[in-house]
């Protein structure tokens, strides 16, 4: 299937972090839905983490530890994507009555669901395993059915933004459907991003303009910073 000729065709002309504005698809109030209810259930069991001082090491091996941080994330993200699709293949079971997100606890508790749940599984594993804010999101992915322009399938997967060209981002497809390995958006020609989330904030994604593009590099800063 072809997209139209006004759909950015590179992961590179996709702004996406656009604003937290409405959206017409009508994700707006139920990823706000979501996000409530994940902070009100890990409220109850969150504790403080005290952090030493940084430290300073040299410029040697502050390189060879980014290479090492590097390698390492890719092995975590490979063995969770893989441990996901499995159990996704045998507990994989579309919503009959509309769509229900669930937190954590009921997909563990239920063990079934579709792509929004073990998307899920995905994405509170990494960040159990260190990616902070500002590095995964949650993704929804669109991509028109046949050649009807007006209908859409929708699927959610989860984003990676590495620092090795953080502007393509790995999606990491908790079912396999569109990727069975950490694949960069680039390569999913026939899926556009629509919006992309994590416990706190979301955001439209649109494509770039040279405007946007000016503001992503300062945007990306601020995430990480926080």
């Amino acid at each position: 299937m072809q997209l139209p000729s006004d759909v950015p065709q590179s992961a590179a002309e996709w702004e996406f972090f656009a604003g937290s504005d409405p959206d017409v698809l009508g994700f707006h109030a139920r990823i706000r839905l979501w996000q409530a209810s994940e902070r009100l259930a890990e409220a109850t069991k969150r504790q403080l983490a005290l952090e030493g001082p940084p430290q300073g090491p040299d410029s040697k091996l502050q390189a060879a530890l980014v290479e090492f941080r590097q390698d390492l994330k890719e092995r975590i993200v490979a063995r969770t994507l893989g441990f996901v699709q499995r159990a996704s293949r045998v507990g994989y079971r579309r919503d009959v009555e509309g769509e229900d997100w669930p937190i954590l606890d009921e997909l563990l508790a239920g063990g079934r669901d579709d792509c929004d749940g073990w998307e899920l599984l995905t994405f509170s594993v990494l960040r159990e395993q260190g990616f902070v804010r500002g590095e995964i999101y949650r993704a929804i992915l669109r991509s028109r059915r046949g050649s009807d322009a007006q209908v859409f399938d929708y699927h959610m997967v989860t984003f990676w933004f590495s620092a090795v060209r953080p502007g393509d981002p790995w999606v990491l497809d908790p079912t396999g459907f569109l990727a069975r390995k950490p694949t960069r958006l680039s390569k999913l020609r026939d899926w556009e991003p629509v919006r992309i989330f994590d416990e706190s904030d979301q955001f439209s994604v649109m494509p770039r303009t040279p405007s946007s593009a000016q503001g992503a590099a300062k945007g990306s800063e601020e995430r990480a910073s926080r």
